[in-house]
């Protein structure tokens, strides 16, 4: 039987993650950003992430065969906080400074643990000086990090890369586009079109507010993109892969899906307002022929399933509190 160790378990990847590995016989460890959750593990001792000592006391007593480094710090395109130098260091402090944690702990135990970090396609950013990015993005397109998130996945890439290379540490990177299901919170754009959805179906909502309706956004269905840690993570050699679903589709595609299956035209209900973005988006499309060469996955959700299915979950809740 195998020990996976899931960082960031509370997340949406790492219910998802624990659920997959859970239902494939693996003794699992939930690692929250302060604590381990014990649910059928074989440890259960809290731990501080950002406390080497205590990582370090982790892998050595555990020796999991595999870590998936999923924590992270995020920042929502229509988040209004600022960028200031406290978010500077939560968000590196989660971010890379764990990780480096972790993989320095597979260094010193010896536990030939695998890790897989989870990177983010914000590392390649919307433009390169001020060209349109290579469209699709392959794992060789250059970064152009345009925020403090992005700035720390190819701050982590980059450590995980050097662990690699320099240390022989099995440390792979998943370059993950946007990817969605029902376990999203409430910030992210695709939660809050189907909660808005619905509520203006049942009169209790009359308008919704997105910050631009032509946004072209590279979506997937999580649940396929946990499957795809898990592959990386069993080839015989650690790399680097975009996990994406290749196509692209506006906030209106979204918007249409989701209001035309309750029945609603969405032009009616729905605003746009530039004004409340923080930051523009550029297109990001992600190219996962490597991936699919070395573990032969590919999305096994399309885009206007995955968004029939977050509405139905979102339903099912909705009708489960009333």
């Amino acid at each position: 039987m195998k020990t996976a160790c899931i960082i960031g378990s509370q997340g949406q990847d790492g219910q998802l993650l624990w659920n997959l590995l859970q239902s494939r016989n693996y003794r699992l460890i939930g690692v929250g950003f302060q604590e381990v959750r014990a649910r059928d593990t074989i440890w259960t001792e809290s731990v501080n992430i950002l406390d080497r000592e205590e990582v370090l006391h982790l892998i050595e007593k555990v020796r999991p065969d595999e870590i998936y480094y999923l924590a992270a710090k995020h920042q929502s395109s229509q988040d209004i906080a600022s960028e200031n130098l406290g978010y500077y260091r939560e968000t590196f402090d989660i971010n890379v400074n764990g990780l480096a944690h972790f993989l320095e702990a597979i260094l010193m135990t010896q536990s030939g643990s695998k890790l897989f970090y989870a990177s983010s396609s914000h590392v390649f950013g919307s433009q390169i000086f001020g060209q349109p990015l290579e469209t699709p993005q392959v794992e060789t397109t250059a970064y152009h990090p345009e925020s403090i998130y992005a700035i720390s996945k190819v701050t982590g890439t980059h450590l995980c890369r050097l662990y690699r290379q320099k240390h022989g540490v099995f440390a792979s990177v998943g370059i993950l586009y946007n990817h969605e299901s029902s376990l999203r919170k409430d910030s992210f754009l695709s939660k809050k079109i189907v909660t808005s959805a619905l509520r203006i179906q049942n009169g209790h909502q009359k308008k919704l507010i997105v910050g631009n309706l032509s946004t072209q956004v590279d979506w997937g269905y999580a649940p396929d993109y946990v499957e795809a840690m898990h592959l990386v993570l069993n080839l015989k050699d650690a790399d680097e892969f975009i996990i994406a679903s290749g196509k692209t589709h506006s906030v209106a595609d979204f918007l249409e899906v989701v209001f035309s299956s309750l029945g609603l035209d969405w032009r009616v209900y729905v605003e746009e307002d530039r004004r409340i973005l923080t930051r523009q988006e550029g297109a990001r499309v992600g190219d996962f022929s490597k991936l699919k060469q070395a573990t032969g996955w590919t999305p096994q959700t399309s885009f206007e399933e995955m968004v029939k299915q977050l509405l139905k979950s979102e339903e099912r809740l909705m009708t489960a509190v009333e």
